[in-house]
């Protein structure tokens, strides 16, 4: 069946002493959205925010999750919520119930410096005539994305987020990727074309990071030592406080310089980002 498509995303400026936090949906806060009882739209879920972590929720519906990071499942994975970090995308399809008003909600979350409360993100009116809209059977994943096993893996890198005191007379932490500031200059890492890799990302305080690679998708394969299943492709994934994940990587296609950073805008900014560069040895 043909989908419709809503765009989401949530502004946030926490970061920002003395600013108004503003949650919107294309920038509209709680717009009204309309469907016919058993149709099914597709929702593109999108954290634009710079550090709010946002587990969504409709009301008495559950989500059909069908891509994460812009990349398609194999199947569909009937879920209850979505969680996402700052850049995350989630795709789902909703199936509307029967007539009436639902909401959609960003749920009670603790991001280890408090519980954020519960908000209304958006309001979503079911009415008119039924349909009977199908939900797929099947997903187009892509082709040139084939699952990484353990054989393949070449070589073992690692990556760890640090968070430590102020220098003196300084007011903010020092965040480090490897002990390091972000150097634009220093490439941090040089990987061949065409290595298969299996990068281990850790967090050595409480705090969480959202780990984010430019260019190069990559497999999830374990978080805190539990498998991830059914697998999949993303390009952020959220490393636990004192936390470890396991993600492999294909670099088959493109040559050059890129970078991975936390996707929480004050943490880059602050000097959580490196250089990594793919280079053609042939």
């Amino acid at each position: 069946p043909d989908f419709d498509e809503h765009a989401f995303h949530e502004g946030n400026h926490a970061s920002f002493p003395g600013t108004t936090l503003m949650r919107t949906i294309n920038g509209q806060v709680n717009p009204t959205i309309t469907m016919r009882p058993g149709e099914v739209q597709r929702w593109r879920f999108i954290q634009a925010g710079v550090e709010e972590y946002t587990p969504l929720a409709l009301d008495d519906h559950a989500f059909h999750h069908i891509a994460m990071d812009g990349i398609s499942f194999k199947k569909l994975e009937e879920v209850d919520s979505v969680l996402l970090a700052p850049g995350n995308r989630a795709d789902v399809l909703v199936k509307a119930g029967a007539a009436g008003t639902y909401y959609l909600r960003k749920l009670v979350y603790n991001q280890g410096h408090g519980e954020a409360e519960e908000k209304i993100l958006a309001t979503i009116n079911v009415q008119g005539s039924t349909m009977d809209m199908p939900l797929p059977t099947g997903l187009p994943t892509p082709s040139s994305l084939v699952f990484i096993e353990d054989n393949e893996v070449e070589n073992t890198r690692q990556v760890s987020f640090s968070v430590d005191s102020p220098p003196p007379g300084e007011m903010f932490p020092i965040f480090a990727i490897n002990g390091q500031l972000f150097d634009p200059d220093r490439i941090d890492e040089t990987v061949p074309l065409g290595a298969v890799e299996e990068w281990i990302l850790t967090s050595a305080t409480a705090d969480e990071h959202p780990f984010h690679l430019h260019t190069h998708p990559f497999q999830v394969t374990e978080i805190n030592g539990n498998p991830v299943k059914p697998k999949r492709w993303q390009d952020t994934v959220i490393v636990p406080g004192f936390g470890l994940v396991r993600v492999r990587i294909r670099f088959n296609d493109f040559i050059g310089k890129s970078v991975y950073h936390c996707h929480i805008l004050a943490h880059e900014d602050l000097g959580m980002m490196a250089n990594f560069k793919v280079v053609n040895n042939v």
